[in-house]
Formats: C-alpha cells, sequence, structure tokens
C-alpha cells in the first residue's frame, strides 16, 4: 500500500489489525482481543471478531467474512494486517 491509507474507491483498501483490551480488576487483568476489518474509504466497520486469545482463527474469519459480504468488482483490493 506504500502507506497510502486513503483511497477514493470503496472496499479498494481493508486492514485488520488485532487490539488488546483489559478489563476487571486489576489483580485479575483479564483479556479479550478485538479484530476489526476497516474500509479506507468509509472508515466503516466491515466485519469483526472478538475473541480470548490471539490466534488465526480470529484474525483470519473476520478478513473470510468481510470477502464474503463485499460487492464483486473490476478493481484490485488491498487487504493488509500486520499480524502475520
Amino acid at each position: 500500500m506504500n502507506r497510502r491509507f486513503n483511497t477514493p474507491i470503496p472496499f479498494q483498501k481493508l486492514v485488520s489489525d488485532t487490539t488488546e483490551l483489559r478489563y476487571g480488576k486489576q489483580s485479575i487483568n483479564e483479556r479479550i482481543y478485538l479484530n476489526p476489518v476497516l474500509d479506507l474509504f468509509s472508515g466503516e466497520i466491515i466485519s469483526y471478531s472478538i475473541s480470548n486469545h490471539p490466534d488465526f482463527n480470529s484474525v483470519f474469519l473476520p478478513i473470510k467474512e468481510a470477502i464474503l459480504k463485499l460487492p464483486k468488482t473490476h478493481f484490485k483490493r488491498f487487504f493488509h494486517s500486520d499480524q502475520g
């Protein structure tokens, strides 16, 4: 994506990242992981998962769900994630 995170075309550039969220009493320090897929055109979250562990499925499933939701198009789509 060459650091070009803006696009005039809906659903052309989609990004995903895992965010760790902590909750509960400080002594327990429980965690959950949010994995959204974001459209860089509108800022809309297309799909997401919430899980107890940052594993492959929690990252891949929202990407797969986003792909299935998107309209067919003639242009290339870019999916970017820092997971890898």
